[in-house]
C-alpha cells in the first residue's frame, strides 16, 4: 500500500471563520500514486462555532492498493459578553438604593480571558458639595485610570477598568454610586484576541435636599422604597423627576414620623399637597403611570394616562437587565396587567410613550 501524510488538526479561534490547509501527500514503491479528498468539507469552507469535522483523504496506487488518513478541523465557541447590573435604578442620597455592581461574564471562545469595564462619561465629583463624589470601584483589577475624584472639580477623563486572566464563567465588576445616568459597555477579549461586547445602563438621580442653598429648585417626596424594614424615606427631586416619583406611589412632601402616606391618584389631591397650579399643570400635562399594588404576591396592575394619542411601549427587565416581558401598541389611558407569572424579585419597568420615559421599580414577593 502506498504511504499517506495528512496535515496535523487545526484548531480555529472563535473568531476565525474557515482554515485552509495543503492537500494529503503519498509516497509508493511503483509511480502513478494519487490522493483524493473522500471525506468531509474542502479547504477554505467555513467552520461553526463549537463545531468540528473530519477531513479524510486516500491515496491510490497504480495497483488500486488504498491508504488514507484523517485529521480534524474545530473550531472553539462564539464567545459572549454577559453583562449584570444589580440595581439599574439609582437615587444618590438615599443610601439604601444609590449603589449598583457592573459586571462582566465571558463565555466561549478560549480562555483565560480579559474583561474591561468601561463608563461612557467622566466621574462627576464635588457636586453641590465635597459629599456629591461619584464613586467607581472596581474589585481585584489589573489597572483602573481616571475613577480617582479630585479634591475641587470634576474628572475630565471617562473611568475605565479591566483585570486578565479571568475563567469562563467567572465575573469581574466595578462598583458604582452615580448622580446621572451613565451607559457602562463591557469588553470581553480571549486567548485568542477575538473580542465580544455588551452595554448596560444605569438610571441615576440626584435626590439629595439642599434647604434652598444650591441654588437647584427641587420638591420633597416621601419616596417608598418597597422595603418592609424601611418603607418610606424623605428625598428631593428635580421638578422633570415629579411625575414619575407621583406614579410610583410617591407622594409629595415629607415623610410622617410613621408609617408612609395613601399615594396620590388625581391632580386635586396633588394640588392638596401645596403644588402650585403651574406646577401641578406641568406634571399633569405628561405621560403618568400608576402601578398597583407595589409590593405585590400576584400581579401589577399598571394604568397608563397622557394627553397624547401616540401609541406606548412597555419593557420590564430583571435586576440583570434582561427582558422579562416586552408590550408594543399600548393604547394611553388604559389599564393592563402584568406579572403573574413573573418569579419573586426586583424588576423594572420602561414605559415609553415618543421622547418621554418613565421607569418604575417593581417588587414581585413569594406567594
Amino acid at each position: 500500500k502506498p504511504v499517506i501524510t495528512c496535515p496535523a488538526n487545526i484548531i480555529l479561534s472563535a473568531c476565525t471563520p474557515t482554515a485552509t490547509w495543503s492537500a494529503a501527500t503519498a509516497s509508493d514503491n511503483c509511480p502513478s500514486v494519487s490522493v483524493a479528498q473522500t471525506a468531509g468539507p474542502a479547504s477554505g469552507t467555513p467552520i461553526a462555532n463549537g463545531s468540528s469535522a473530519t477531513v479524510t483523504y486516500t491515496a491510490t496506487d497504480a495497483s488500486n492498493n488504498k491508504s488514507s488518513c484523517s485529521f480534524t478541523v474545530t473550531r472553539a465557541p462564539v464567545l459572549v459578553a454577559t453583562c449584570g447590573n444589580t440595581n439599574p435604578v439609582l437615587y444618590f442620597g438615599y443610601t439604601g438604593d444609590q449603589s449598583s455592581t457592573i459586571s462582566g461574564t465571558p463565555t466561549g471562545g478560549t480562555g483565560p480571558y480579559t474583561v474591561s469595564i468601561t463608563m461612557n462619561r467622566p466621574l462627576i465629583c464635588n457636586f453641590i458639595n465635597s459629599a456629591g463624589d461619584e464613586i467607581f470601584a472596581p474589585a481585584g483589577a489589573s489597572s483602573t485610570t481616571n475613577n480617582t475624584c479630585p479634591t475641587t472639580g470634576s474628572n475630565t477623563v471617562a473611568p475605565v477598568t479591566y483585570k486578565t486572566s479571568v475563567a469562563a464563567g467567572s465575573s469581574f465588576g466595578v462598583n458604582v454610586t452615580l448622580l446621572a445616568n451613565a451607559v457602562f459597555t463591557i469588553t470581553v477579549t480571549d486567548a485568542n484576541g477575538c473580542t465580544a461586547t455588551c452595554t448596560t445602563t444605569v438610571y441615576a438621580e440626584d435626590v439629595r435636599c439642599f434647604a434652598g442653598n444650591s441654588g437647584q429648585h427641587k420638591y420633597t417626596i416621601c419616596h417608598r422604597t418597597g422595603s418592609t424594614k424601611n418603607p418610606c424615606v424623605t428625598i428631593c427631586v428635580d421638578s422633570s423627576a415629579v411625575n414619575e416619583h407621583l406614579a410610583h406611589g410617591d407622594v409629595l412632601g415629607s415623610c410622617p414620623k410613621s408609617g408612609c402616606p395613601a399615594p396620590s391618584t388625581t391632580a386635586g389631591s396633588r394640588n392638596a399637597q401645596s403644588v402650585s397650579p403651574a406646577d401641578d399643570q406641568a406634571i399633569v400635562g405628561k405621560l403618568t403611570v400608576k402601578v398597583l399594588p407595589n409590593p405585590t404576591s400576584h400581579y401589577f396592575t399598571i394604568g397608563l394616562q397622557s394627553p397624547k394619542v401616540e401609541k406606548i411601549k412597555i419593557t420590564v427587565l430583571d435586576v440583570l437587565g434582561r427582558i422579562v416581558e416586552t408590550k408594543t401598541d399600548v393604547t394611553p389611558n388604559s389599564t393592563m396587567q402584568i406579572g403573574d407569572r413573573y418569579h419573586p424579585g426586583i424588576y423594572f419597568a420602561e414605559i415609553l410613550q415618543g421622547k418621554e420615559r418613565i421607569v418604575l421599580k417593581l417588587i414581585k414577593e413569594g406567594k
